[in-house]
């Protein structure tokens, strides 16, 4: 019932077992901000090859990812959608977990995902792209690649969590400095 009425209102747990736990939590942590997040992913930019434009990088990998459940793909393909851009549909999509992706579009190959997984299938590997990856991965970035026929053609580098309209009353300064546990 508990868990019925509070999807009413948004709110979605797993199974009962999570709802049981808020009964315990004696704080919650706000960011600096004091804002809470969706916990939904959003594109925050594209690097594309020089000869490429971001909407072309963005609409490979809408392609494929729109094929996908992955958070990350999700977020790609939301902004896409954002931005109106139309792609074609992937075939042959075959997902690699904790890696990426890989279909044929427009009887091209495709690949999205990690650096690993761009090695493996990219003959072409741009030392710009790889040196660019690691300047943004030691700023804690997550970074994708998207590579069509053998070439890395750019990078999206980075993704935040979308936030809600929620703000503690306490931001900005520490109201209560003793010790909280964060599950």
């Amino acid at each position: 019932m508990a868990t019925r009425i509070s999807l009413n209102k948004g709110i979605l747990f797993k199974n009962g077992a999570q709802l049981e736990m808020m009964g315990e939590i004696k704080a919650i942590a706000f960011d600096k901000t004091g804002t809470l997040t969706t916990g939904k992913l959003q594109v925050v930019d594209i690097i594309p090859r020089k000869g490429k434009s971001e909407n072309e990088v963005l609409q490979l990998a809408a392609a494929l990812e729109s094929c996908s459940e992955h958070p990350i793909g999700k977020a790609i393909t939301q902004t896409a959608i954002t931005k109106n851009i139309q792609w074609q549909v992937a075939t042959n999509v075959i997902a690699k977990t904790g890696e990426g992706i890989t279909g044929i579009v427009d009887s091209q190959i495709i690949t999205v995902g990690k650096e690993n997984l761009i090695k493996s299938e990219v003959n072409n590997f741009s030392s710009y792209f790889l040196d660019e990856s690691n300047r943004l991965q030691k700023q804690g970035k997550t970074v994708i690649f998207v590579a069509q026929s053998q070439e890395i053609i750019g990078l999206i580098p980075d993704f935040f969590h979308s936030p809600i309209c929620l703000r503690s009353r306490t931001s900005g300064y520490r109201s209560n400095t003793r010790r909280t546990q964060v599950f």
